[in-house]
């Protein structure tokens, strides 16, 4: 009985160990909920009393351990000593602390969350792990479902942000907005200028003091009714020298002006008051100088005379036969509540598609067009802190509209809204951020509006967001939902069409190539490339590359020749330019720095761009000179040039502005950006790449010094990242030397320089910065760390004399303190180890891993070469870390296949 007893002590004590273990698994691993965390506590924390309770009548387990491994080894039994006070008393300690530890880690869960904990935060309700624990025991023996957890996306607060608002305003406060907004000298005040009595409005006007009166009505009042109106306003005079103004406001009828008790009434109805509310004189204009007057970077072409329209695909891949402008006016003359999303990868002609639909409704007709597009671009907008009006405002500034009337408008259905680049918004760093801007812009889906969002699909984390964040659906028969619908690229017939511009002998070429190589095809199939190529097509400097060209080696010649283009010019005339080809690079390599760094969308306001020019002059390498710089002063560097200038930096400032690649950016007032986000993509892809290269090192150290950037940010940029893997590419040695151009990107990524010397540390750096990404692992350790107390006790006393004085126990319990504390701690570092970067996605080192593990799959090296070099185990780990931190789009093209599920 005795050693039954025993045995039983025995098996309690490992449950114990066991549990304890699990439960700070659980914490840790950040996968299960506070019920799940509470079931295995509470199993927990009655092995830890069985413990105690052994520990105070019986023995304490070091004990009972000693006096069980004779009969496992068959050695000559040993006396059970009964347990000292001190023994007692460190158990009991033991067990409190372990009791109080699951007890803070109950009360201090924070993620993940099942909906019922959820409930109970919003509901205020309080409770322990014994009470939880209990609870999910009865769930279980009950075969009840478990609580699911609570996604900040998918929860039932946020299934779709498309909440559509209503207008349930009465007819005499709608007609009184619209008469102000008509007649804007007239003022009456909403709170005290209704006249119940004799239904009406008593206001003023502004600039000569007449009275104004407006009486508001669904139906035609008759004659009595008009004279007692009349008679009610006259009675109200207090000066026979005023004028009387009278209104009679209908929702339905015709306009006109009737004469009652010799006062002439002037009748408006909804559609007289809705006409020619807002003058779009300002704005067709706009459009018209953006599509059939400004010219496209490097050309004197237009939009006009290159664009082609792109046929369409919709969600299932299916061809719907039409062109985007014909899909979207057939959409324009429905009268449901069905909205548009147009989704396109880069350079597909999403926003030239908008912008040419626009102009054609507004300058292709006789009139202005009874459904007015506002093309509104989302660049460097943030939606979420803005009311609908306000965002109104900021488009409407520009054109002098007031933005209460085109609201006005929107309800009434007299205007559609085309939201373009919903990509480039500001502040999309989480899901919950894009969904609360997603959730603001369908404030302006009314009953009878129209609303249609141009973006890139890869904004959004998973197709799960993207329908949350676009309503994507079904028609229900009540209420608004989208569909979304998508660009093809062009056909070769298409290409023909866009190439109407080229010289014919370009064109041939062009298309002949497309038709023989697939990876040509590839790139001309999109609009904004095929400009570009055949811009280019005739220059010695891209004949070498025509037949090997790829996306990256098109954006860099046409650069370059934009660079060597505005150099050209200053050679005729020299005094209009300050700037070199390499200075005007390097500030334009700055510009883009900066914006990646403070992760920006393609848009530089004034004040943002002038801060950025001025730090970048400051670092700028006296030995950049070269280039192609001005004869009469190419042994001078730019601050020697301008040593003499008080207005030197102003002069840099215009220079950049006005001969370097920015344009005007129409969304946004005193903004600039690149002409096309591609622009951007490239050239901080590249920069990237000289910076890994280590190819002019001054120069990138300044560019780095003055804009605070790290390489590592291109990440959070998925066509740069295609542009860099490009780029390195290039040079990337035969398969046969696969190998050695994966240590040397880890050795220019990740490794230290300090440590490069030291080369044959380079696998076990990279392993013990990236195993603990794995649960075994993280188990192996939480099993080690675990087991060094156990053996250092075991070592200094259980195989020692049993019978010990009191203060050597008490010693050895300090030591076995000591080390579980240490265990602990250890235990708790894994958890910023493995998870903050996942929160924050800043961890500097995460983040040079996953760019070293998705650039180097990016140039096509497999999976087999990198375990060649650095180990399966270590390759899986890595994976983990870039499915992390990297984007989408890179996921799925590159980490294993289990890895991207998961992301």
């Amino acid at each position: 009985m005795k050693l039954l007893t025993e045995i039983a002590l025995f098996i309690s004590f490992l449950c114990m160990l066991a549990l304890l273990a699990y439960v700070f698994y659980l914490k840790l691993c950040g996968r299960f909920s506070r019920e799940r965390y509470a079931f295995v506590a509470l199993g927990a924390t009655i092995s830890v009393a069985i413990m105690a309770v052994g520990a105070i009548f019986v023995a304490a387990p070091w004990h009972i351990i000693a006096s069980l491994l004779p009969h496992v080894f068959n050695a000559p039994p040993v006396r059970l000593p009964e347990s000292h006070w001190a023994e007692k008393v460190l158990v009991l300690g033991f067990a409190a602390f372990v009791i109080w530890i699951l007890h803070r880690n109950f009360a201090i869960w924070t993620e993940p969350k099942s909906s019922r904990h959820v409930r109970m935060l919003r509901l205020h309700e309080s409770t322990n792990y014994i009470s939880e624990g209990l609870a999910e025991v009865l769930r279980i023996l009950r075969r009840d479902a478990a609580a699911p957890l609570h996604s900040a996306v998918q929860s039932e607060h946020m299934g779709s942000a498309l909440e559509p608002p209503s207008d349930t305003r009465a007819w005499r406060d709608d007609a009184r907005e619209l008469l102000e907004l008509k007649c804007q000298q007239y003022s009456f005040d909403a709170t005290e200028g209704w006249h119940d009595k004799a239904g009406c409005w008593i206001g003023c006007d502004l600039k000569t003091g007449s009275t104004v009166a407006l009486r508001c009505s669904q139906e035609r009042p008759d004659e009595s009714q008009l004279g007692q109106y009349v008679e009610y306003v006259q009675a109200l005079q207090t000066r026979s020298t005023n004028n009387i103004e009278l209104f009679l406001a209908l929702r339905d009828g015709r306009a006109s002006t009737e004469s009652v008790a010799g006062q002439q009434i002037r009748v408006v109805t909804e559609e007289s008051l809705l006409n020619d509310l807002v003058d779009f004189t300002d704005y067709i204009m706009d459009i018209r100088k953006r599509v059939e007057r400004d010219s496209l970077p490097d050309s004197e072409l237009t939009i006009s005379d290159i664009y082609s329209p792109s046929f369409l695909t919709n969600e299932s891949g299916d061809d719907l036969g039409q062109t985007l402008e014909d899909y979207l006016l057939s959409w324009l003359a429905e009268t449901g509540q069905r909205q548009v999303a147009v989704l396109g990868e880069y350079g597909q002609g999403k926003s030239t598609g908008a912008l040419m639909f626009t102009h054609r409704l507004l300058t292709q007709l006789d009139r202005v067009p009874r459904k007015v597009p506002l093309f509104i671009e989302l660049r460097g907008k943030s939606p979420a802190t803005l009311q609908p009006v306000e965002l109104l405002g900021a488009w409407a500034s520009a054109y002098r509209i007031d933005p209460r009337a085109l609201l006005k408008l929107l309800i009434k259905g007299r205007v559609f809204i085309i939201f373009e680049g919903f990509d480039e918004m500001a502040g999309v760093g989480d899901a919950e951020a894009r969904f609360n801007h997603f959730r603001a812009l369908w404030k302006f889906c009314f009953p009878a509006a129209k609303i249609v969002f141009t973006g890139r699909p890869n904004f959004f984390l998973d197709d799960t967001e993207l329908r949350a964040a676009l309503g994507i659906g079904s028609p229900l028969g009540t209420g608004p939902y989208c569909e979304h619908v998508h660009l093809k690229p062009f056909s070769i017939d298409e290409i023909k069409h866009s190439l109407r511009w080229a010289p014919a002998s370009t064109k041939s070429d062009i298309l002949s190539l497309a038709e023989q190589d697939e990876k040509f095809l590839d790139i001309v199939s999109r609009p904004s490339l095929l400009y570009i190529i055949g811009r280019l097509w005739d220059l010695p400097d891209f004949a070498e590359i025509k037949h090997t060209v790829d996306a990256a080696q098109v954006m860099g010649a046409f650069v370059q020749h934009c660079y060597r283009r505005q150099t050209e010019k200053h050679r005729g005339y020299p005094q209009f330019m300050v700037l070199t080809e390499a200075e005007r690079k390097f500030f334009m390599d700055g510009l883009t720095a900066f914006m990646a760094s403070n992760r920006m969308p393609n848009q530089l306001t004034r004040s943002q761009f002038e801060q950025a020019i001025a730090d970048l002059y400051d670092v700028i390498p006296e030995s950049l000179h070269g280039g192609a710089a001005l004869p009469e002063v190419s042994q001078l560097n730019l601050k020697a040039r301008l040593a003499d200038r008080e207005d030197a930096l102003e002069i840099v400032k215009t220079d950049c502005r006005t001969y370097g690649l920015l344009v005007r950016d129409y969304s946004r007032p005193d903004a600039l950006r690149f002409p096309h986000k591609s622009f951007f993509e490239y050239i901080l892809g590249e920069f990237v790449a000289e910076c890994l290269l280590n190819r002019n090192e001054e120069y990138n150290a300044a560019i780095q010094a003055a804009t605070q950037f790290r390489v590592e940010s291109v990440i959070d940029v998925p066509e740069a990242l295609t542009f860099l893997g490009e780029i390195v590419s290039r040079g990337a040695p035969p398969d046969g030397q696969a190998r050695d151009m994966v240590h040397h990107l880890f050795d220019a990524i990740v490794f230290p320089p300090r440590l490069q010397p030291l080369w044959i540390f380079r696998r076990l750096y990279l392993s013990s910065v990236t195993w603990l990404m794995i649960r075994s692992v993280r188990l192996f350790f939480l099993f080690i760390l675990t087991l060094i107390p156990m053996l250092l006790m075991g070592r200094f006393f259980i195989f020692r004399d049993t019978a010990v004085s009191s203060n050597k126990v008490v010693m050895y319990w300090l030591l076995f303190m000591l080390m579980a504390s240490v265990m602990l701690m250890l235990l708790m570092a894994l958890r910023p180890a493995t998870h903050t970067m996942h929160a924050s996605r800043r961890g500097s080192r995460f983040r040079r891993i996953a760019l070293w593990y998705c650039l180097v799959r990016s140039m096509g090296i497999v999976n087999a070469t990198i375990e060649d070099a650095y180990g399966k185990l270590t390759v899986k780990a890595v994976a983990k870390v870039a499915a992390l931190v990297s984007s989408k789009e890179f996921s799925e093209r590159f980490m294993f296949p289990e890895e991207a599920t998961k992301k």
